[in-house]
């Protein structure tokens, strides 16, 4: 499989981190880009709810990785 001409080139950072799932056929990384926001999904929280990217940020934060 080829990458299209006018896709993004990967990035190597994030390929590096799934490499063995890729190497495996596990998963198939391809690019998205702003053009693809509206299939993504979208979700409401109620109110009082944790933000997601404070969380997000926190589990990376304790990563050793």
């Amino acid at each position: 499989m080829s990458r299209r001409e006018d896709a993004p080139a990967p990035d190597p950072a994030l390929a590096a981190r799934y490499a063995h799932l890729v190497a495996r056929g596990q998963i198939l990384l391809k690019a998205a880009t702003a053009a693809d926001r509206h299939r993504m999904p979208t979700y409401e929280l109620p109110d009082g709810a944790p933000d997601p990217l404070e969380v997000l940020l926190a589990e990376r934060e304790a990563d050793d990785r």
